[in-house]
Parts: C-alpha cells; structure tokens; sequence
C-alpha cells in the first residue's frame, strides 16, 4: 500500500468513470474507490492495489484482483507498473465540473466504526453505492448546509404561530411538519432521473442511507417561503425557549401551550412569516475550508439567534419581578 494521506482530507474521482464502474459490478465500483483513496496529488496515480481493497472494503484479495483487472479491462484503469508493487493510474477528467469530492473518511471509517464504503458493500446494493456517492455532487454547504433543500417538501401544511415579540425579536412555533422527497425536484435532476434510479429506488434509498447514519435530518428556518431566502438559523426545542414562556407566565394571565415536539423560530421582529424547512446533510464530510466555512457560519447563526433569546428573557424577567413587587 502507497503512504497514507491524511485521513480528514478529501479525494477525488471522475463521476463518469465512477458510473461506469457500477455497470461493471459492486466489487469494481467499490476497487476504484478504494485505490481513489490513495491517488496522489493528480489524484490518477496511485499505489493502492488489491491489499488495500481487501484491507477496507472487506473482499478477498482474489476478488480484489478481479475487480481490479476488470477495470483494467474497460479502459477506466491503467496499470503503469507491474510486479510485487504494482501502481495504477485511474481515468479522470481535466474538467473539475465532472470531479465528484469524497471525504477519505467513507474508506477509512471513522474511530471505531466500519467504514460507509464497506458496509454498503455488504449490502451488495449497487444502486445504493451509487446513490450515496452521487449526493457527494450536490452537497453543498456553502449554500445551502446540505442538500438542495428542494429535495424535500413538507408532508403536511405547516402550522405557524407567532408566540411573542418585542421591539427586536420574535418566537414562532411550529408543529412536526415532517418531510417528504419532492417529485418535480427528482424530476428536474438529471443526476439521479435516469434509467438506473427511478423515484421510488430514490425515496427507498434515502430512507436506507438515513437508517445506516450516513444522512441526517435538519431543521432550519428561513426568512420567507420563496426560493432565494436565506436561513435565519436553526429551528428549537421546546427546552431552548421555556425559560422566556415562564417568565411571561410569572404574576401574569399570560398562558402558552408549548407542545413538546414543536419547532420553534428565533428571529429578528421584520421577519414576519418565517419558513420551516427540511434539509437533509450526509453525515461524513471532508475537512477543509469550506467545512470550516460552513462550520462558522453555523455557529455565528446559532449565537446569534440564542442572544436573542437571552436578551428577551433578561426583558421579561425584569417585567415579572416588577409585576411581583406590585402584587
């Protein structure tokens, strides 16, 4: 095997080429991956053979070699040398539109997990393969802190009600609204709307990827229900938001039903009808800029939303204490 490469960092692969492997079969999708992971800087060439496919996808190393020799065989791999170490360049395009960008963590694992390559190799499901690793193409933190969020849609009508103000801020909640895959999103997409991923194999394999932990469910709320708003921030729980409601409680008529599994939005008082959405996140992601781009971004709409929150209890609790010394 070549020298490691960093285990939080990132490689590359052509999606063409990838494609074409899973026509092959599991095992040749799941060999590129592998000796991928161990490209070099042109992210071609690469030391990785079938010791290390045996090593983290968990086949026997015959099985390894056969792959390999098949991918050999249609053109996507080149061996350059042969022998007891032998090395491999892998096809890839000059294009970075046609690169997908993996975290090397789907082939190492991460701590004591199997990794996601191996068992979705186990599954012997190469639509499920294919699936996980195309929704690498349209991750988008930067924008979007995920998946496009019109993958999904509301499974029911959204219940919002405005539960305070001041002059800066307000609180809305909502209840579960659930989510559901949106058909015209699927259809629209030519990256998965093709002879080998019909919506219903989609849907199945959402819910298979999510089950396994490799996707994750995110509620987020956003300025407006139009498709250029931003996100606000994150939605709550009823245990973030109680201590205000108790506060206006105190001394007062004030009474408020929080519902135990509500939603609820923290936001600026001009954000009138805010939007709960569902965004849906793969949950190994590469270290780099971007992710630590993303990350702060996160967190300075977390804080910010949470200051909020604190001023407006300081306010209220200062309003109970008055309304306890006049009783």
């Amino acid at each position: 095997m070549a020298g490691e490469k960093k285990k939080d960092g990132i490689f590359i692969i052509d999606r063409a080429v990838f494609l074409m492997a899973c026509n092959l079969s599991l095992n040749a999708a799941v060999s590129l991956l592998v000796i991928a992971r161990g490209s070099g800087r042109d992210n071609a060439t690469t030391s990785w053979s079938h010791n290390a496919i045996a090593e983290y996808a968990g086949i026997t190393r015959k099985r390894a070699t056969d792959a390999v020799l098949l991918l050999i065989e249609n053109g996507l791999v080149e061996q350059v040398r042969a022998g007891s170490r032998p090395q491999y360049k892998i096809q890839i395009s000059e294009l970075e539109d046609d690169y997908i960008f993996l975290p090397n963590s789907i082939v190492d694992g991460a701590s004591d997990e199997i990794a996601p390559v191996r068992r979705l190799r186990q599954m012997h499901n190469v639509q499920l393969m294919r699936l996980f690793i195309l929704l690498y193409s349209i991750h988008d933190l930067d924008n979007d802190g995920g998946m496009p969020p019109a993958m999904t849609k509301k499974a029911q009508k959204q219940d919002l009600t405005h539960l305070y103000a001041n002059e800066v801020m307000s609180v809305f909640s909502c209840s579960d609204w659930g989510y559901e895959y949106s058909w015209p999103w699927f259809a629209r997409s030519a990256l998965f709307n093709d002879d080998a991923t019909g919506f219903e194999a989609f849907q199945d394999g959402m819910r298979d990827l999510r089950s396994m932990g490799l996707i994750e469910a995110y509620g987020y709320v956003y300025e407006a229900s139009v498709d250029d708003a931003e996100i606000v921030g994150p939605t709550y729980g009823r245990n973030v938001v109680e201590d205000l409601f108790e506060q206006l409680q105190r001394e007062s008529s004030n009474r408020f039903n929080l519902q135990e599994n509500g939603h609820f939005a923290i936001v600026p008082k001009h954000i009138k009808t805010p939007d709960f959405r569902t965004v849906m996140r793969l949950r190994y992601r590469p270290h780099t800029t971007k992710t630590s781009r993303w990350f702060a971004l996160e967190s300075e709409r977390d804080s910010y939303c949470r200051k909020l929150l604190e001023n407006a209890i300081g306010l209220e609790t200062a309003k109970a204490i008055d309304r306890e010394d006049d009783y």
